[in-house]
């Protein structure tokens, strides 16, 4: 989901980037849907894998510092946003864009504020392709690191399987081989022979 999100975005603004003064609303909210949405299935597993990739005692710390940069990212959006919409029209018609709407703009304010907008899009296309990439081959690392680990995991089994059938074979070959007691030691040795004091005198 982390490398199809930022592809859902792309598409989304891309279609946003052919905007024009007679597109219909709903163009424009479907459009923006589709972006949002794949900013959000984005969002998610990001979060998720920043979770994971800390120590549990440390995750609260690494949930205030992803909700810090969440918040820094979104002001310096609206920061470039509205820098470049403000630059746009004049300051007067500013305040008519946003107290009234573009209705009573001329044609050629409103086709100013679609391509500063229009910029803005081209700048999230970029990010979210910078995105996908990065997000792709973190997970490509991360497919190596688990089918390294399974392979470890693996050789450990087939030692501790070896290690196990090794000390099965002793144990046969101990239970095969013959057990003496003390008894049958002291039957098997020739008897000693009995000198009597008047031999040694």
């Amino acid at each position: 989901m982390s490398v199809i999100g930022p592809l859902i975005t792309i598409a989304g603004c891309s279609g946003l980037l052919t905007l024009n003064e007679s597109s219909s609303l709903a163009t424009v909210g479907g459009l923006l849907f589709v972006a949002g949405f794949g900013i959000g299935l984005f969002n998610s597993p990001n979060s998720m894998s920043n979770m994971l990739s800390v120590l549990p005692s440390q995750r609260g710390v690494a949930s205030a510092v992803g909700m810090l940069t969440l918040m820094f990212s979104s002001m310096v959006a609206l920061v470039i946003t509205f820098s470049l919409v403000l630059n746009s029209i004049p300051q007067q018609e500013l305040f008519i864009l946003f107290i009234y709407g573009g209705t009573f703009l001329p044609k050629s304010d409103v086709l100013s504020v679609i391509d500063a907008l229009k910029i803005n899009y081209y700048l999230l296309i970029v990010l979210c392709a910078l995105g996908s990439m990065f997000a792709a081959l973190n997970n490509f690392k991360t497919g190596a690191s688990k089918n390294n680990e399974e392979g470890q995991e693996k050789n450990i089994e087939k030692m501790q399987n070896d290690e196990a059938h090794s000390d099965s074979h002793l144990d046969e070959e101990e239970k095969q081989q013959p057990r003496f007691s003390l008894g049958d030691v002291a039957q098997n040795m020739p008897d000693a022979p009995t000198r009597r004091l008047s031999d040694v005198l």
